[in-house]
């Protein structure tokens, strides 16, 4: 049975240089929410969604982003989950936009690969056994039938 509860597991990415980045392995439901939420400009029942652009990257970096190994002139930077959200996020514009890009890459790919295997797990395709989906048919009458004639 698998535990529908997402726990605190981080893992470390690699960046260029040597550097890296600590990310959440998987988002629960209530920072899903927090993301997709900080993204939106304007929402109307009925209507379609409008994201602000400026938002839509920032908000999934901030969502997963839980530490880093990048340093200013040598000095560390701060970037932890104490830290409220508008200085994770003035640390985050502060740093080169190639590096942004690298960071932000870093964890797209991340969360795919997180999708894929949860995929991969959904379909039995993950070396687990896959478990009956409906209870097995009962085997075959022998003798006479009633029915067409062939």
């Amino acid at each position: 049975m698998r535990n529908r509860f997402v726990g605190p597991q981080t893992v470390r990415l690699p960046l260029s240089d040597g550097e890296f980045i600590t990310v959440k392995e998987r988002l629960n439901a209530g920072e899903e929410q927090d993301m997709f939420a900080d993204m939106v400009l304007d929402m109307t029942a009925g209507e379609k969604v409008h994201l602000d652009p400026k938002s839509v990257q920032m908000a999934k970096v901030l969502a997963y982003l839980v530490g880093w190994s990048l340093t200013d002139d040598g000095a560390p930077v701060p970037m932890a989950p104490t830290q409220s959200v508008a200085e994770r996020r003035s640390a985050l514009r502060s740093v080169d936009g190639d590096t942004f890009r690298e960071i932000r890459e870093a964890i797209d790919a991340h969360e795919k690969a997180v999708e894929q295997a949860s995929t991969d797990r959904k379909n039995g395709q993950a070396g687990e056994r896959e478990s009956n989906k409906t209870s097995p048919s009962p085997v075959g009458t022998t003798g006479a039938t009633s029915g067409s004639v062939d």
